[in-house]
């Protein structure tokens, strides 16, 4: 029994505290709107227009990711082949240098043979002189030989 009038008491007191809760809709601080059929209608084929753009918009979006991504491998592998082709020039400037030094070496080995050669001509112009030199002596001293060899007899 007790528990009896203990829940009809509770029971009691919450139909007073609903009785004296105000109203939801009488006194809300939140506007209502009416709006005509024609309205709605506009409302749904604006927002079936938003959904579709929203669609194609997305659509977009994925491909040019997919792009996007294929532009950064892109990127990625031209840098790869940017570095080697530096470091493959770095290569060719040291071997250009070192074929520039041997070049100024062979030149310089080339003017020595040069000048060598030229004063091995000067050193053979003046022997070919000389023995002309001592040929003519010989013909000379030859030929007054052979003249006083005809006078004395």
């Amino acid at each position: 029994m007790w528990k009896k009038t203990r829940l009809l008491s509770i029971l009691f007191m919450l139909s007073a505290f609903v009785l004296c809760w105000p109203s939801v809709g009488g006194c809300s601080a939140i506007q209502t709107y009416t709006i005509s059929a024609s309205e709605l209608e506009t409302l749904q084929r604006n927002l079936d227009v938003l959904e579709q753009h929203n669609k194609t918009l997305r659509s977009i979006l994925s491909t040019s990711g997919e792009e996007l991504t294929a532009a950064l491998n892109a990127l990625t592998e031209s840098q790869m082949e940017l570095e080697k082709l530096r470091i493959e020039l770095q290569t060719c400037k040291a071997e250009a240098q070192s074929a520039q030094k041997s070049l100024e070496t062979a030149n310089l080995e080339l003017q020595k043979a040069a000048e060598s050669f030229r004063q091995s001509e000067i050193a053979h112009e003046k022997t070919e002189g000389r023995l002309r030199n001592q040929r003519t002596i010989w013909q000379v001293v030859a030929c007054v030989l052979a003249g006083v060899a005809v006078t004395s007899f």
